[in-house]
């Protein structure tokens, strides 16, 4: 539990990513769940393993991971935390399914589970992106209208952060279109239907269809920007 806490709290050092302990430390871990798995005495532990990773991953995101998010609630810097949280989550996942291997070909396997991969990504999912998805599309929506304003914003983020949408679908793009595709037109519609009657108002036909043609190009940019393709 200690090694998996590590990892996920790490911040960009390399050696907390790995562990404290080194990648002898992770071989170490993998011999004795393979000990685990096949003893026959008492019993084999490769199920109370399977359900102890799960439960391991969900405490730290319940304790840690979504009060920090939850502490930036309405602001911009909750995207790059969520950015920064995911990436230390699919990490540890990662090391997860590496050193519990074993589980997932055999246990898992056996038993018509969850891979454990996909275990750990809906542990994030649950526990994570739906207690906060209509915050972080909240704030995501408002970096695109600051944009359509004119203000410079930061592109890179708020593509990592949409990324986040289409990979909780789990290799599918259900989630990706009701919780951004669908918001996002919807909210780009009203943009335009406000905007267009105030240049309709101010502005001569001539210079109505220069900004209409302008702002139709910014918007295929921006759709390529922030639309999966």
């Amino acid at each position: 539990a200690r090694g998996l806490a590590q990892v996920l709290d790490a911040n960009g050092d390399h050696r907390r990513r790995h562990g404290v302990d080194g990648p002898q430390h992770w071989n170490d871990i993998y011999t004795t769940v393979y000990k685990m798995c096949i003893q026959k005495n008492p019993r084999p532990y490769a199920g109370d393993l399977y359900e102890r990773v799960q439960t391991i991953l969900k405490t730290y995101l319940k304790q840690s991971t979504l009060p920090a998010l939850d502490a930036l609630r309405g602001k911009e810097a909750m995207l790059a935390e969520l950015s920064r949280r995911w990436g230390n989550h699919k990490l540890m996942v990662k090391w997860v399914t590496r050193t519990f291997s074993y589980i997932d070909r055999y246990y898992v396997k056996r038993n018509e589970l969850q891979k454990l991969e996909h275990a750990g990504y809906q542990c994030f999912k649950e526990e994570v992106f739906d207690a906060i998805v209509a915050d972080v599309r909240k704030a995501a929506l408002d970096i695109v209208r600051r944009e359509r304003d004119g203000e410079t914003v930061d592109r890179s983020l708020l593509r990592h952060v949409l990324a986040i949408f289409v990979e909780m679908g789990m290799g599918k793009l259900d989630i990706y279109t009701a919780e951004w595709e669908t918001p996002f037109l919807e909210d780009t519609a009203e943009f335009y239907r406000r905007t267009s009657a105030k240049w309709a108002d101010n502005d001569s036909f001539p210079d109505f269809m220069l900004k209409a043609d302008r702002n139709i190009q910014e918007e295929v940019d921006r759709s390529a920007q922030y639309l999966n393709a």
